[in-house]
């Protein structure tokens, strides 16, 4: 893209939105980032299913337990993107390209879609959706055994898929400080 961007990988394996936000303010400090991208992946809603099954199991039916998932899932989604925007920095939420093998079927993928889009919305922070270049690819060998890994051509296609959404983010924001720089002389 004819550009000098430094990118640091933050992510940790097995970790979830929790975890992250525990640590978030310290990374956040430490790298002074212009743009923060962050994956919903399948372990934030694996890390709500275990207290899910206690939930229920407290309750009459299952509509408690999935209005109470979206209200864990949304304070913690609320809680990344305010921790980040404190820092003044932009965040991008990506949505987890979806591979079959966990997936197939799953009536959560539809809704945990819907809600980060809405959500990403209304707390100002961006969205990528790499599922339509990664069905475009889906013959190709994306995804380390077929699980949630990416290969090293999925881990390319996106960074492709990503780098225009991030480049667009910081083309505005250096667009702002000029703007407030004339403003301030």
């Amino acid at each position: 893209m004819g550009r000098d961007i430094l990118v640091a990988n933050g992510g940790i394996g097995a970790t979830d939105s929790d975890f992250i936000l525990d640590h978030l303010d310290r990374i956040l400090d430490s790298l002074q980032p212009d743009v923060v991208t962050v994956d919903y992946m399948n372990n934030d809603m694996g890390s709500f299913a275990a207290g899910a099954v206690r939930i229920w199991t407290k309750t009459l039916g299952i509509t408690y337990f999935e209005d109470e998932y979206w209200a864990v899932q949304n304070r913690r989604m609320t809680s990344i993107i305010q921790t980040v925007h404190k820092h003044n920095a932009a965040c991008i939420y990506m949505i987890e390209p979806i591979y079959d093998y966990i997936y197939y079927g799953s009536r959560y993928v539809p809704n945990t879609r819907k809600f980060i889009r809405e959500n990403s919305v209304r707390l100002g922070a961006g969205v990528i959706d790499p599922d339509p270049e990664f069905i475009e690819h889906k013959s190709e060998f994306l995804f380390v055994d077929q699980g949630p890994h990416l290969t090293r051509f999925g881990s390319q296609l996106l960074a492709r898929i990503m780098a225009p959404e991030i480049l667009a983010v910081l083309d505005a924001k250096k667009e702002e400080a000029t703007w407030t720089d004339k403003k301030d002389k």
